[in-house]
């Protein structure tokens, strides 16, 4: 008895988290403040939220999972595992983001290597790499090209700097400011040993997704084969799934389900690849 008290209590505290959560979620307060990493890059990408959207669509599931089969702890299992993961689980398409802009900033920086190996200056290294720059970065160089026709070459480089926001990014405008102020001598070898170390952290980043998507295939094909089982036993041998819609089946179905969720969340944190940290941030002009 007093088991079973301690259970719903636990059960009744559970619940309670989840509802003051989910009126967090429609009041669009946040529960843990965000780094700073994490805040530069929500403002950068600005991609709508889909907190909300998962906890509607997660609330939504697990109800009718709770009605359909009547065991209220496989909704609760299911609704939080949705609420938590989805999208979450990472994908080859996030890993070529997370490298592209860093390729496209490397031949950026090879373009300009060239020009200074030819005898050009910065300036003109600028503007003839504005036309044929790589996509993913020839907004920001063109609005570079075009600053530098009206702007100290410093302050035009500082302000490029802020617009890419990346540290392969920073790193160059460093070099760059460096050989207009101090007059860097060795500009044409420092890019390209930039260029090279840029594309090797490339490399890694490839190489480490390479090995964590056998890990994610893993953790889908056992949810798949889970899910499979637990369906056709709901169909065909409803009986051997009787236990679980008394009290000592919800806490074993409880228990369980935390296993499974602690376990995807061990998972994705391991699979997580973050966009790369900035060296430094520029506050201030370069002067």
């Amino acid at each position: 008895m007093i088991f079973t008290l301690i259970f719903e209590l636990f059960l009744g505290a559970v619940i309670g988290l989840g509802v003051w959560l989910i009126s967090l979620g429609v009041r669009g307060k946040k529960v843990l403040k965000a780094s700073r990493s994490e805040l530069s890059v929500s403002i950068q990408s600005k991609k709508p939220n889909h907190n909300f959207r998962n906890i509607i669509l997660g609330s939504a599931i697990g109800v009718g999972i709770w009605l359909f089969t009547g065991i209220f702890v496989a909704g609760l299992v299911v609704g939080i595992g949705i609420v938590l993961f989805r999208g979450k689980l990472g994908s080859k398409r996030s890993t070529h983001k997370i490298t592209e802009k860093s390729e496209s900033i490397a031949s950026w920086t090879e373009m300009l290597h060239s020009v200074f190996l030819a005898g050009g200056g910065i300036e003109k290294a600028i503007i003839s790499s504005a036309a044929i720059a790589p996509e993913p970065i020839r907004e920001e160089v063109r609005a570079l090209a075009k600053d530098i026709e009206t702007s100290p070459i410093a302050d035009a480089l500082y302000r490029f700097g802020v617009a890419m926001a990346h540290p392969a990014s920073d790193k160059i405008v460093a070099a760059l400011a460096l050989s207009v102020v101090k007059g860097a001598h060795d500009i044409v070898e420092l890019l390209r040993s930039q260029a090279e170390s840029i594309r090797a952290d490339s490399r890694v980043i490839l190489e480490l997704e390479e090995g964590r998507a056998r890990h994610r295939t893993s953790a889908l094909i056992v949810m798949s084969v889970t899910l499979t089982v637990a369906t056709a036993l709901y169909f065909f041998e409803k009986g051997y799934l009787s236990p679980y819609k008394e009290f000592p089946g919800y806490f074993v179905l409880f228990v369980v389900g935390v296993g499974f969720l602690g376990g995807f969340g061990l998972l994705i944190q391991m699979g997580k690849i973050n966009e790369p940290s900035r060296h430094f941030e520029l506050k201030e002009g370069i002067s």
